[in-house]
C-alpha cells in the first residue's frame, strides 16, 4: 500500500518539517510504502535574506490594510485567486495522488483559515481522491472551527471526504470536525503531535546554564489572524530585562518564518538602545539547526507552538504565549497548564519567576511517542482491513 501524506512540510516554519519527519518516522515499516509531499510544489524553503519591504501607492496601502486585518476581505480576494489556480491546483493533485493507495492529511493545523491557501489545495486533493476512491485521513491534524462562510465551506468539503480513521491532535479539534460533520465516527482520544516521536530519538537536551530562548511572533501575523496586541514591543523587553535580573541568559530566536526572524531582530535592537545586549540566534535553514539551538536551552518562551513541542520532544520544559486554543489543549496534554501565558498580558517580573521556576511534565515525551506509534499502526492496520488487504 502506498501512502501519501501531505502537509506544510517545505514551509519555512521549520517546526512544519518536524511534522514531517515524525511522520515519515511513525509509519515507517508498517507494511506500507511512505511517500511525504508538500502541499505546494517548489516553494523555497528557507532562504537567507529576509523579504523585502515593498512600497505602494495609496489603493495597494489600503488593500494590504485590508487583507491585513479583515479576514471576509482576504477570504473574498483568495478565492478569486484560487478559481484562477485551479488547473495548476488540479495538476499538483494528480501528481501528488500517482499510484497512491490512502491519502494523509498529516501535521500542524492545515484545517485552518489564516489564508485559505491550504484549504483550497486540501480541497482539490480530497475531491480527486474521493473520485478515485481512494481513502482520506486526517491523523495528528489540528482543526479551527473557521471565521468566514468561505472558509467554513471549504473545511466541510474536506471533512465530508474524510474516513473515519481519522484522528485529531486535540480535543478541539475533534469537536470542530463533529460539528461540521455530524455522525462521523472519530477516536475521542487525540493522537499527540506527531512531531514528538520523530524528535524523541534524535537528539537530547544539553543546556548552557541559565541559556532561556526567547521566539516571539511577528505583530502582523498576529493581526492577520485577528490578535492585536498594544504595546507588545514592551511587553517582550520587559521580560527579558527581568530574566537578567534574575540572572538568566536570554537569547532570542525564530523558528525560520522569516516575520519573526525579522521582528525578533527589531527586539534585539531596541533592547540595545535601552541598555541591554542579547544574542538573536541564526535563522535555522533545516530541522538539525533548529534543534541544535534548542538543545542548547534550559528553558523557552515562545509563541509558534512547534518551537514548544520540539523542545519538550527533546526533554525540556517549555512555555508559550498563547494566542490559539491549540496552545493550551497541547499543554494541557503534557499537565503543564501552569506554563501558558496569554500573549501581552501579566506582569513580566512575575513571567520571569514563572520561566525560572522547577517544573516537570506530568506527561513523558516517550509515553506520547510510544501513543503516537500505536495510533500509526492502528491507522495502518485499518486503512488495509478496509482495502480488503
Amino acid at each position: 500500500m502506498l501512502l501519501v501524506i501531505v502537509g506544510e512540510f517545505d514551509s519555512d516554519n521549520v517546526g512544519d518539517q518536524l511534522i514531517g519527519e515524525g511522520h515519515a518516522a511513525l509509519f515507517a515499516g508498517h507494511d506500507c510504502e511512505i511517500r511525504i509531499v508538500s502541499l505546494e510544489p517548489g516553494r523555497n524553503k528557507v532562504g537567507t535574506n529576509f523579504p523585502t519591504r515593498r512600497t505602494s501607492g495609496p489603493l495597494k496601502t489600503a488593500h494590504r490594510a485590508l487583507y491585513q486585518r479583515s479576514a471576509v476581505y482576504r477570504h473574498a480576494i483568495e478565492s478569486l485567486s484560487g478559481y484562477r489556480r485551479r488547473v495548476a491546483y488540479r495538476a499538483r493533485a494528480e501528481e501528488s495522488l500517482a499510484g497512491a493507495d490512502a491519502l494523509l492529511i498529516g501535521g500542524g493545523q492545515l484545517l485552518s483559515d489564516g489564508t485559505l491557501r491550504m484549504l483550497q489545495r486540501l480541497d482539490h486533493l480530497t475531491e480527486l481522491a474521493w473520485e478515485r476512491s481512494i481513502p482520506v485521513v486526517a491523523f495528528g491534524t489540528g482543526m479551527s472551527s473557521g471565521r468566514t462562510v468561505l472558509s467554513r465551506r471549504l473545511m466541510r468539503r474536506v471533512v465530508n471526504r474524510l474516513d473515519e480513521q481519522s484522528r485529531f491532535r486535540d480535543f478541539a479539534s475533534i469537536e470542530v470536525a463533529g460539528s461540521m460533520r455530524p455522525g462521523l465516527n472519530l477516536s475521542l482520544i487525540p493522537t499527540p503531535d506527531c512531531a514528538i516521536a520523530g524528535i524523541a530519538r534524535r537528539r537530547l537536551l544539553q543546556p548552557e546554564s541559565g541559556r532561556v530562548g526567547i521566539a516571539p511572533m511577528a505583530p502582523e501575523i498576529l493581526s492577520r489572524i485577528g490578535i492585536e496586541v498594544n504595546d507588545i514591543d514592551e511587553w517582550w523587553i520587559g521580560i527579558v530585562r527581568d530574566l537578567v535580573r534574575l540572572g538568566a541568559v536570554p537569547v532570542l530566536f525564530s523558528t525560520g518564518v522569516s516575520a519573526d526572524a525579522r521582528y525578533a531582530g527589531e527586539l534585539q535592537e531596541k533592547l540595545a538602545a535601552s541598555g541591554i545586549d542579547i544574542d538573536l540566534l541564526p535563522r535555522p535553514t533545516s530541522t538539525d539547526a533548529l534543534l541544535s539551538a534548542l538543545s542548547r536551552m534550559e528553558r523557552v518562551l515562545a509563541q509558534r507552538l512547534h518551537a514548544s513541542i520540539s523542545f519538550y520532544a527533546l526533554g525540556g520544559v517549555p512555555a508559550s504565549a498563547s494566542w490559539d486554543k491549540k496552545v493550551s489543549e497541547f499543554y494541557r496534554r503534557i499537565s503543564l497548564p501552569g506554563r501558558v501565558i496569554s500573549i501581552g498580558s501579566g506582569d513580566p517580573a512575575d513571567i520571569a519567576r514563572m520561566l525560572m521556576a522547577p517544573a516537570e511534565p506530568g506527561v513523558s515525551r516517550e509515553e506520547l511517542a510510544a501513543e503516537s506509534m500505536l495510533d500509526a499502526a492502528k491507522c495502518v492496520q485499518e486503512l488495509l482491513r478496509a482495502r480488503g488487504a
